[in-house]
């Protein structure tokens, strides 16, 4: 990762749902990275990147930049030139032990832990109950699903309770 940029650590955002508090599901991940314009931060909103990594296998790519309000390609680092793609180091580790502490903390449901990838494996930095939803056109249509029923649910909730 650090031959892609190393001006700033990168970070990785796993997305996890644990749908009915017991069966938590690793449902999105992205590596962020820094450019000259975030400073000492990989903040996408600042002129970050990220790219995909695919949950399975630990491979990355397809990287985006937010570009006047909208997502661009992003196959280069635009500081470095280096193609932005590989796998992340430990992924099988770093999964199954994210999916172990979300059985831990199960009366959540909704997660996004953020990440650090060491010489020796993965440090945890936070867990994020709201994650970036500007994001939600590249969810899954399950993620979509999760986010609809949570809106109609709420919508139901708020329709049934007493006006005070």
């Amino acid at each position: 990762l650090k031959n892609i940029y190393a001006n700033v650590t990168g970070t990785i955002r796993v997305m996890v749902i644990n749908r009915n508090c017991n069966n938590p599901q690793i449902e999105d991940a992205y590596l962020r990275l820094g450019t000259s314009k975030t400073g000492q931060t990989d903040n996408i909103t600042s002129g970050g990147i990220f790219a995909h990594i695919d949950k399975e296998s630990g491979k990355f790519g397809n990287a985006q930049i937010i570009k006047d309000h909208l997502l661009k390609k992003c196959e280069f680092h635009p500081d470095t030139d280096v193609k932005i793609e590989g796998t992340i180091p430990f992924w099988r580790e770093t999964c199954e032990k994210i999916i172990e502490i979300s059985k831990y903390i199960f009366p959540l449901e909704y997660m996004g832990f953020d990440i650090v990838i060491t010489e020796s494996g993965f440090k945890l930095l936070e867990i994020n109950t709201h994650q970036e939803l500007h994001r939600y056109p590249e969810y899954s249509n399950d993620v979509k699903e999760f986010f609809k029923k949570k809106c109609i649910s709420q919508q139901k909730q708020s329709n049934s309770s007493p006006i005070q």
